[in-house]
């Protein structure tokens, strides 16, 4: 019998930072999300706090946070404006494949998001 501990999701382009490079992980178990990304080759830290908050930043500076109820949010890697300035307040939407602002985030319906089981 395969482990469930072992799954990986989908491969994906990428073109947001390592977030964006592979697919959903929704209705996985927290045990199964750590095992995949404490093991990616890109992770470059990894925190958990006794609220139950956990992140994991790639090396490219894109984020995974993983909140107490189980929503996760991926923060694309650093992006920055024609005119220099940095980009701030988008998430990545797997489902989308595209990134979209934070405010626009908070309005999507549940369906719409990932969660892990907690």
């Amino acid at each position: 019998m395969d482990n469930p501990l072992q799954r990986s999701p989908e491969p994906r382009s990428g073109e947001y930072g390592t977030v964006s490079e592979f697919g959903s992980v929704d209705g996985w178990i927290l045990l199964e999300v750590d095992a995949f990304l404490i093991a990616h080759p890109n992770l470059r830290r990894f925190h958990s706090t006794l609220e139950g908050y956990r992140e994991y930043v790639f090396q490219d500076a894109s984020k995974l946070y993983i909140r107490p109820n189980g929503e996760i949010i991926r923060i694309p890697k650093p992006m920055y404006a024609s005119d220099g300035r940095k980009m701030k307040g988008y998430r990545y939407n797997i489902y989308e494949g595209k990134i979209v602002r934070a405010k626009k985030w908070h309005e999507m319906p549940r369906s719409e998001q990932e969660w892990v089981v907690i």
